[in-house]
């Protein structure tokens, strides 16, 4: 209410009696104020310019915690003009940097290795529902493949889950057989480890996402 103006403080009256907080009560109950911790993040998102609307739809795709590398992968553009989109969003408080370098020391040299996160699981939330359903899937592919692009035989294991999670959303996308496979082998994999770690109900999915992709000879 207070960014939009309809409550103000008044200084100037300090010599009279309506010194103090003013506000139109008529006006803000016609803003229609939605108690909706989601609506209120979406509407701050949305007063942010789009180029950095659309780095937080990207990061939300990605997780409550992001990398700064995958982020620039992700969205093909440079680190400075990221650093320069994310800004905005640091200055609003809707992300904060994952280590210790505070708003003052980020630019595109320091934070080459850097992550952020959203300073509140409900602001990823609002960010991932400005993304249209079909842009989603595509998005959440995007991330998977260039995850396991990254990955080799050492650190796969470690990562399967975050690999298999992106791939699995974008599922529909996928066209030929030999992509298919891939993702078989990916979710036999993670269905695998969440079995042996007793996680029953995430392998069922895995091993059930795995089966319904083989070909009617398997």
């Amino acid at each position: 209410m207070y960014v939009e103006g309809l409550i103000t403080f008044n200084r100037a009256g300090i010599q009279k009696d309506n010194f103090g907080w003013q506000w139109d009560i008529d006006k803000i109950q016609e803003m229609g104020i939605t108690d909706n911790v989601v609506d209120l993040m979406t509407l701050k998102i949305k007063k942010l310019g789009n180029e950095t609307q659309k780095i937080l739809n990207l990061a939300a795709c990605i997780g409550n915690i992001f990398g700064l590398k995958t982020l620039i992968n992700v969205s093909e553009k440079t680190e400075t003009q990221i650093m320069k989109e994310l800004n905005d969003a640091l200055s609003a408080g809707l992300i904060i940097p994952k280590s210790s370098l505070n708003k003052e020391t980020v630019d595109e040299h320091s934070i080459s290795n850097s992550k952020f996160k959203f300073s509140h699981d409900r602001i990823q939330q609002a960010a991932y529902s400005l993304i249209q359903e079909l842009d989603r899937k595509k998005l959440h592919y995007k991330i998977g493949q260039l995850l396991l692009k990254k990955s080799d035989k050492l650190n796969l294991d470690e990562e399967i889950f975050d690999i298999v999670n992106q791939l699995n959303i974008g599922i529909d996308l996928i066209q030929s057989q030999s992509e298919k496979d891939v993702l078989v082998n990916l979710n036999l994999i993670a269905g695998q480890k969440a079995k042996s770690s007793t996680a029953y109900e995430p392998a069922f999915r895995y091993l059930n996402t795995g089966i319904s992709l083989l070909n009617e000879q398997c």
